[in-house]
């Protein structure tokens, strides 16, 4: 705030000299000079302002005096300070906002880490869990050919020491006992419990392929079946009539009846067909 003041004096350039005094600003009146105007930077308040005036041609004295209030500024008053309040408080209602909604992201960026990570142990586990069941499925199939061989040989040495016991009636009873021996020994050879544990471990390997073909064809029996299984694994003729109890003309006929009830095509590879459906996934 800039304040003029000026005593008349038309007989001399420098005929007056001036102290001021600014109540609530000022320490106290101002040393004697010839200037006739004062610049303030007053704050808000209420001010008085005193100026006297020394008249060096006639040695005369004039004093005055005047009040003034200073309002706040614009930015300062009880509707700006309301303002800055309402402002206030939005912004901290955002900047809640804001860090609420951060900390709901942070929290689903550490939720899908979490279940990819939950997915990728249980995907690791099922892994592990299925070769741990591709190897006794592996064990299974490897067991049941051995029994079946060794069974085989028995049965046909025992059919053996039946047609030599048979000749001698004295030894009817021999024969008659030897003759048990084979019946126990068909039993074993069409046991279906070892089966029933193969078709289990073989379902869980190969994604319930025995459950999917018996929907799909209900026409299969027993032997159909075990047959598409071993066609599935990609075994040998051999291997599979071992496994039958079969010869291996009969795997022949066996494959030609399942193909019959397969509906295959003539030239259609039936190996490739079962090795593909195995291979399908469900649309449903």
């Amino acid at each position: 705030m800039k304040i003029d003041y000026v005593l008349p004096e038309y007989r001399g350039e420098r005929g007056v000299m001036y102290q001021v005094y600014m109540e609530g600003y000022d320490d106290g009146w101002s040393k004697p000079d010839y200037e006739t105007s004062k610049i303030y930077k007053l704050g808000r308040g209420t001010y008085v302002f005193h100026v006297r005036a020394l008249n060096l041609i006639t040695g005369q004295r004039s004093e005055t005096s005047f009040t003034l209030h200073v309002s706040a500024a614009w930015y300062a008053n009880w509707l700006a300070i309301i303002l800055y309040i309402v402002l206030l408080a939005a912004g901290l209602r955002y900047l809640v906002l804001w860090l609420n909604k951060r900390a709901e992201r942070e929290l689903q960026r550490v939720k899908e880490e979490n279940e990819q990570k939950t997915i990728r142990m249980k995907n690791e586990q099922l892994e592990a869990e299925l070769k741990h069941r591709y190897s006794e499925l592996a064990d299974s199939t490897m067991n049941l050919m051995h029994k079946n061989d060794i069974l085989q040989t028995i049965d046909a040495q025992l059919d053996t020491l039946s047609e030599s016991v048979r000749r001698e009636e004295s030894k009817a009873h021999i024969t008659k006992a030897i003759n048990g021996i084979r019946h126990s020994l068909h039993e074993t050879l069409n046991d279906d419990g070892n089966w029933n544990k193969f078709e289990e471990n073989f379902n869980l390997v190969y994604d319930n392929f025995m459950v999917k073909l018996r929907e799909r064809y209900p026409n299969l029996n027993k032997t159909d079946l075990k047959l598409c299984a071993y066609l599935r694994m990609d075994l040998s003729s051999k291997e599979m009539a071992s496994l039958l109890n079969i010869s291996v003309r009969s795997i022949e006929t066996a494959r030609y009846r399942l193909r019959k009830k397969l509906n295959l095509e003539a030239g259609e590879n039936l190996t490739r067909f079962i090795q593909e459906l195995g291979s399908t996934k469900d649309t449903d």
